[in-house]
């Protein structure tokens, strides 16, 4: 596996296709959904896509834009569309799709994480901070230390779980959503289970 990573100024078409078709069924669960459609009147394929299409390119036209893509081999399986000042990453679309084998291993793969952490600390990263909606906790128990993969941090890598707004609406008109905030430095080691 060969990952490439590249920052991008425009949406491919056939490439948001792949990662949003990807990405649905996450999105969509209706326990642990990462994205409110049906609090949104949203309940068709289409207006799904379209209402995501519409929210990336409205981060691709930001002044301070900071999107990418993750591609193996020439194969797209990221987008990501966000915004960067002062070092620092506002993340608010992360759309997947599954690798040549029929995969998502990657995501929890140790190499590929330490590579993104690197590519990001060459871009002039240093904190991201996470502003993707969830109705429940699968974003969330990614990083929850013995939860999921993520076993430990060490070194300058902090994790943080917040809900910032505390009963107040957020940015995006959607309350109680879970808020993350990663910070890094160069010194920064992430143990990861190697299952």
């Amino acid at each position: 596996m060969a990952l490439v990573r590249t920052r991008i100024f425009s949406i491919v078409d056939a490439e948001f296709d792949r990662v949003f078709d990807g990405s649905l069924a996450i999105m969509t669960d209706p326990t642990t959904g990462t994205y409110p459609f049906a609090e949104l009147g949203l309940t068709t394929y289409d207006t799904q896509k379209a209402h995501i299409r519409k929210m990336c390119q409205r981060r691709i036209d930001e002044p301070n834009a900071f999107c990418f893509k993750t591609e193996d081999n020439g194969l797209v399986l990221t987008m990501v569309f966000g915004t960067a000042a002062n070092s620092q990453l506002e993340l608010y679309y992360w759309l997947g799709a599954d690798d040549a084998d029929g995969s998502r291993s990657y995501v929890y793969d140790k190499a590929n994480v330490l590579s993104f952490h690197t590519w990001l600390k060459e871009q002039g990263i240093t904190t991201i901070r996470s502003h993707i909606n969830e109705i429940g906790t699968r974003l969330r128990d990614f990083t929850d230390d013995g939860a999921t993969r993520i076993q430990a941090e060490a070194g300058d890598w902090g994790i943080s779980e917040i809900d910032p707004y505390d009963g107040t609406d957020s940015p995006s008109g959607q309350e109680s959503r879970n808020f993350r905030k990663l910070t890094m430095n160069s010194n920064a080691n992430i143990t990861i289970d190697s299952d």
